[in-house]
């Protein structure tokens, strides 16, 4: 009762800044028809780089893994960045030549799937509504009998960032301590997110493995359009992300012509859908990114879009983290810590393309070349590897 109370007050809490948003947006929509600024064409520098290096990566990769002995069936999240994660986790999987099956954990047949597959690696989510749906008494005599790792993503619930553990935290923590979930833990956040935030689960003894988001090379890299958008703004839509979107881009909004996208704003377009990001991408000067205070304050991640954003040819402003330099260069992506220098930025760059490009190329060719998920494969086949014993 008190959890759903506190939700309830966050989203109350939350709609005055998303209706300012909504108005920002719909104000501007009826008043500009076009940017004002010169439209450009996308760069040939920047789309010759990111092809080249895109076919490059694919065809390093292309069967690498062919010859290892995994089979990984993935449980696929309903919806959320997850299953975006585990969609493009299981594309490239394919591609290296590693068995892999994604399958619903709702799916009445899962079982007999499983059965057929005969997996001896799971993945899956280790939230609440996922632990209920799988048949975890099958999946531990089946792991008895023919050994199988079950390597699942923590989840955060509604303490994040707090320290402590909720009642849905030791339900989960006693199953896995009870052998019934886990064996260990995976997740897209860097180590230090477990070491502060899952301090139970490593006093019982459980791993924890970082591998980080990264850019798919099958949907993300460069295309050539106009750029007549003065910014594309793509996320999710929660209380948290309204606070920050409020705070960064409203200036923005209020001045620029752009789209909005995502679900549950109210406004914009709604989701992109199909393979269309990219273009989008390429249509807009420059795509900024705000994180939430949590990413901005503790070492966890960078973000999905870091990565997918340059691979696309995408000029990405976002915030600062602790993690940003494990990963890029201060001239791979630009970076601007609070709400005023951020729009600040944001007017600096939109009008100075020759900059913007020179951050693209760079940050594409890290991203290419260290941050496409065929480069978290080599991490998670080091995983399996140092997990040999718990099949």
């Amino acid at each position: 009762m008190l959890r759903h109370l506190g939700n309830r007050v966050k989203h109350l809490s939350a709609e005055p800044p998303r209706l300012a948003l909504r108005i920002a947006h719909n104000t501007t929509a009826r008043s500009l028809t076009r940017s004002s600024l010169p439209v450009e064409i996308v760069n040939d520098s920047v789309l010759t780089l990111g092809l080249e290096l895109r076919d490059r990566v694919i065809a390093e990769y292309l069967g690498k893994y062919s010859n290892t002995a995994f089979r990984i069936l993935i449980s696929r999240p309903q919806n959320g960045v997850g299953a975006v994660w585990f969609a493009d986790l299981t594309a490239c999987l394919q591609h290296v030549g590693i068995a892999v099956m994604l399958v619903d954990a709702h799916d009445p047949t899962f079982r007999d799937k499983w059965q057929r597959f005969h997996p001896n690696v799971f993945i899956a989510i280790d939230s609440t509504e996922t632990l209920a749906a799988l048949d975890l008494v099958f999946i531990a005599e089946y792991k008895k009998e023919h050994g199988c790792l079950r390597l699942l993503t923590p989840t955060t619930t509604h303490r994040f960032p707090l320290s402590g553990c909720s009642s849905e935290d030791r339900t989960r923590l006693a199953l896995a301590t009870s052998g019934m979930s886990a064996d260990a833990y995976f997740s897209m956040m860097e180590p230090e997110f477990f070491q502060l935030f899952f301090v139970d689960w490593l006093q019982r003894g459980f791993k924890y493995f970082a591998i980080p988001c990264a850019a798919n090379p099958f949907r993300h890299f460069p295309v050539r359009a106009s750029k007549d958008l003065d910014y594309l703004v793509v996320t999710s839509c929660n209380p948290e992300k309204v606070r920050v979107s409020h705070d960064f881009l409203l200036p923005i909004v209020k001045h620029y012509y752009g789209i909005w996208a995502g679900t549950d704003w109210g406004f914009g377009m709604g989701p992109l859908v199909g393979g269309t990001l990219n273009y989008y991408y390429a249509r807009a000067r420059i795509a900024p990114a705000p994180l939430v205070r949590s990413l901005r304050e503790f070492p966890c991640e960078v973000s999905e879009r870091a990565f997918s954003g340059p691979a696309c040819g995408g000029f990405m402003l976002t915030n600062p983290t602790p993690v940003t330099s494990r990963f890029f260069e201060p001239t791979e992506l630009a970076l601007s810590p609070s709400p005023r220098e951020f729009v600040d930025a944001f007017g600096y760059y939109a009008r100075r393309p020759d900059d913007r490009t020179g951050f693209v190329i760079r940050g594409m060719t890290r991203v290419f070349t260290q941050h496409t998920y065929f480069h978290r494969i080599d991490r998670l086949v080091e995983v399996l590897s140092e997990c040999s014993k718990m099949f």
